[in-house]
């Protein structure tokens, strides 16, 4: 048995609660079957905002995968700001994969392992922030905010990936189908995401 929970993946910790310089307020709606979740961030320099929706399936919509209606970066500026103010993982979130992982450890027992969803491919996560389409242009538009802002995300992700990795000790599943053949080139792979 393998186990691939969304415990962490879907929804980053920033967008979960407050941290100093990064004031996260959320509100829901649901409207012709369609639920919202509307995320506001308020940093020093701006405030930030991105908009998914699920389908309401009757049955809630755990499990069902958001569509962004909004993205959180939508210029240079926003870009800046989350660069600035985005927060590093916390004790809180890690607290809360240490039991996650103890957790999941004790049901599956030696029947299996955990290899729950963790943060993808850095491709992956910038184009769940920013549209595919801002996104594959900025490398041109201004080569040195495009890396900040890669590297900003990478960062992110080797913290919150190796912490997982040491608290779960079985494996991790991600996923890096974004830039593919049917999206960039190779060049464009090996210039501006490998």
């Amino acid at each position: 048995i393998i186990t691939k929970s969304k415990e962490f993946e879907p929804v980053p910790y920033f967008f979960k609660r407050s941290y100093p310089n990064w004031e996260l307020s959320e509100e829901t709606w649901e409207k012709d079957r369609i639920v919202y979740t509307r995320h506001q961030i308020r940093t020093p320099a701006k405030t930030l905002q991105e908009v998914i929706a699920v389908p309401d399936t009757d049955h809630g919509t755990a499990g069902v995968s958001a569509s962004v209606r909004e993205y959180l970066i939508k210029d240079e500026s926003d870009i800046e700001a989350f660069i600035k103010y985005v927060p590093d993982i916390d004790k809180d979130t890690l607290a809360h994969m240490k039991e996650f992982c103890e957790w999941s450890h004790r049901v599956i027992g030696d029947k299996g392992i955990a290899a729950p969803w963790m943060w993808g491919g850095v491709y992956n996560k910038a184009t769940e922030l920013r549209d595919i389409q801002e996104l594959m242009v900025d490398p041109y538009d201004d080569p040195e905010l495009y890396e900040a802002f890669m590297g900003k995300i990478l960062e992110l992700q080797l913290k919150m990936n190796t912490e997982f990795a040491k608290l779960n000790g079985m494996a991790l599943s991600m996923q890096g189908n974004i830039a593919n053949a049917g999206m960039v080139s190779k060049s464009f792979f090996d210039e501006y995401i490998l």
